[in-house]
């Protein structure tokens, strides 16, 4: 070989050329910024809803692209947002999302705007390839992930499980495509689903994590909000969650019981009559308007659902003052409840005055 031969190029780097950098996280220790986020769970138990939530806390933070290809976008994801409480101004729907076909446009976007975050519900209609060829999906997510490390911005990404996973089976198992695909790419992803403690929540579990020590489940309560049109007609009812708890053992596998566990009659019971027993206090002194026990039930962890079912059992009476947009309804103990600790009739004399 020649002396003077061209030196061949250097296509690595030594490890002491690289340094350390800690992980930032966007929400919580949960989701880490500039990496994929995998949340799975069998249909129709609230996994869009999560979405909607996790795409309103991190619209206080900055933008976020959001993207649901199975739900209409203003009669539900819209709402769905709204009820979450999202800064609507932050999240922009984006149709250029399949990938890797968009992923240039996609990048272009996520820089344009800023983008704290990229939402895709769910993954498999956003990609190119079959979400259970792993092959296929590893090569798809590559330059996926390359973008995200580029830009900083995270992608959290909703996904189905199987129909079937053994009671043995390692959690890994519940996700299409697990042979690498999905799961080699997610930093971090969850399974979601029933709480097996109180089928009236649900559960989010962590099953693999690569970036510090693994966090706790957090469980979440149903509830919805209602919206009125311009004639305080009702035009359409928005689900969201409420977050219970970030510090629960749950094992992940159990969220995808379909009967939700054993222990929810209690469970259930028990929320009822704290609910029950937090509105007779809180209407105890006499009528309240409904925005107020909403917000003020919100603050104290309730959710709207539970507090309207403690109404039916402690029979409050409602009533509402005024029409269209100015109207306002207000809840009351009924009269000769015991829980009153004024009377009534002393109450319409000073609304009088």
């Amino acid at each position: 070989m020649s002396s003077n031969a061209a030196p061949q190029p250097n296509h690595g780097r030594r490890a002491d050329s690289v340094s350390r950098k800690k992980v930032n996280w966007l929400w919580g220790n949960r989701v880490p910024e500039g990496m994929l986020t995998l949340i799975a769970g069998r249909p129709g138990q609230g996994k869009s809803l999560l979405m909607a939530l996790l795409a309103a806390e991190l619209s206080k933070q900055g933008d976020v692209i959001f993207s649901n290809r199975e739900d209409p976008i203003a009669q539900v994801v819209r709402p769905r947002l709204e009820a979450a409480g999202a800064k609507l101004n932050r999240v922009h729907f984006f149709e250029h999302t399949t990938l890797p076909d968009d992923l240039e446009l996609l990048e272009a976007f996520v820089r344009e705007v800023k983008a704290k975050a990229i939402i895709l519900d769910p993954i498999a209609a956003h990609l190119t390839p079959s979400m259970y060829n792993d092959q296929d999906v590893r090569k798809a997510l590559t330059p996926v992930s390359k973008m995200l490390e580029r830009t900083g911005c995270s992608m959290i990404a909703a996904s189905h499980t199987v129909k079937y996973v053994g009671p043995k089976a390692h959690p890994l198992t519940a996700i299409g495509g697990s042979g690498g695909g999905l799961v080699g790419a997610a930093r971090a992803l969850y399974l979601f689903g029933i709480d097996p403690a109180d089928k009236d929540q649900r559960a989010l579990v962590p099953v693999k994590f690569n970036l510090g020590p693994m966090p706790k489940a957090m469980t979440f309560e149903l509830d919805e909000i209602e919206f009125l049109d311009e004639k305080d007609r009702l035009e359409t009812v928005a689900g969201r969650l409420i977050v219970v708890s970030d510090n629960e053992n749950i094992a992940p596998l159990s969220v995808l019981s379909h009967d939700g566990g054993s222990q929810t009659g209690g469970k259930t019971a028990e929320k009822r009559e704290a609910a029950a027993e937090w509105l007779t206090n809180y209407l105890s002194l006499g009528k309240r308007p409904v925005n107020d026990i909403r917000e003020d039930a919100i603050q104290v962890g309730v959710s709207w659902a539970t507090i309207r079912r403690a109404a039916n059992d402690i029979e409050v009476e409602i009533n509402r003052v005024g029409f269209g947009k100015g109207s306002q309804s207000f809840w009351a103990l009924p009269d000769g409840h015991p829980g009153l600790l004024i009377d009534l009739d002393e109450e319409a004399e000073v609304d009088a005055e």
